[in-house]
């Protein structure tokens, strides 16, 4: 499952406001419930009689894929997995995550007890549609949790059937949608992976809608529920466009992924901002130090590399005065 994305909805309710009945453009809908943006369900594991502990969802067992690997390569404390059939799927985890044996345990702490990771865990899903890159620990452990929960249902197809009568949300399922969204759901399948990854930090989110051009002073929560809406709003008939939402924020997020990509992101943040306080101009394409009258770049790639340019310390040292300057105006 490793590199999958996985996404979960909103179970369509009915509401007063008919907020049931918004779509995106060409009639697809939203599957919204709520009336406020950023408002999102929170769950934890809960304690389950039968199993004597939370349910996790990790107690089944599993096919042993590390069976034949080496002591020497698992180590003092995983070498008892060599030669086992089947492991639980908490082993495979603790393992794959690099935990210590028990770190995920179900265990329902006493009054006096240390409490457990899993029993202070809580996951949040959105009003609508959530995320889930199983490449990111917690959301592979949320993942293995929404299979086990009445909460969630395994598909639309078992939803529609009524086999969860209590789900407030469903694993979409491939195959459930149509062909002509398949295409389209695995782009932005790819983009929400991004928004959802360990790397968007509120800096990072930031300077991508700024490099996009999207950002307008929002707060890190308002601004991350408008690049997930713009996601979520990108048709099939949009996706053929070049300059689509999800295909530009995807290409952006991208930088993220080396050292000189988080760089040049940084300095599209910066140049940003240098714009919007007239210190760089932009005039047909051409962009200039206003206060010094020096062209930086006949187009915005040639103004990043600017700001990016080793030789060019000087000048940026100067142009982050400025903008200080500016800010405490």
């Amino acid at each position: 499952m490793k590199g999958k994305i996985v996404l979960v909805k909103s179970r369509p309710r009915e509401s007063a406001l008919k907020i049931h009945e918004w779509t995106a453009e060409g009639g697809k809908p939203l599957n919204k419930t709520k009336v406020m943006p950023g408002v999102k369900d929170g769950f934890s594991p809960l304690y389950s009689s039968s199993l004597g502990g939370l349910q996790t969802g990790l107690t089944s067992k599993v096919k042993n894929n590390y069976k034949e690997t080496s002591v020497e390569i698992l180590g003092p404390v995983w070498r008892y997995l060599n030669g086992l059939e089947e492991i639980s799927i908490q082993e495979k985890l603790e393992y794959e995550h690099n935990r210590v044996p028990g770190f995920y345990t179900n265990r329902m702490p006493k009054e006096r007890d240390l409490p457990t990771y899993m029993s202070e865990i809580k996951w949040k899903f959105n009003d609508g549609t959530t995320f889930l890159d199983l490449n990111i620990p917690d959301q592979e452990l949320c993942y293995y949790w929404c299979l086990s929960t009445k909460y969630i249902a395994n598909s639309k197809k078992e939803l529609d059937e009524y086999k969860f009568p209590n789900a407030m949300f469903y694993i979409a399922v491939d195959g459930e949608d149509s062909d002509l969204e398949k295409s389209t759901n695995k782009l932005k399948h790819r983009a929400g992976g991004k928004l959802e990854s360990e790397v968007m930090t509120d800096e990072n989110l930031v300077n991508i809608a700024k490099a996009l051009n999207w950002f307008t002073g929002q707060a890190s929560t308002a601004l991350y529920n408008d690049i997930s809406s713009r996601i979520e709003k990108t048709t099939h008939s949009k996706m053929r466009q070049k300059d689509n939402d999800v295909a530009l924020f995807a290409e952006v997020a991208d930088l993220l992924d080396t050292d000189t990509g988080r760089v040049e992101l940084s300095a599209k943040g910066l140049l940003f901002d240098l714009a919007k306080a007239r210190i760089i101009t932009e005039a047909k394409g051409t962009y200039t130090w206003a206060s010094h009258g020096i062209i930086i770049g006949y187009s915005k790639v040639e103004a990043v590399k600017f700001l990016t340019d080793p030789n060019k310390e000087d000048a940026l040292r100067s142009m982050k005065a400025e903008l200080a300057a500016s800010i405490l105006r």
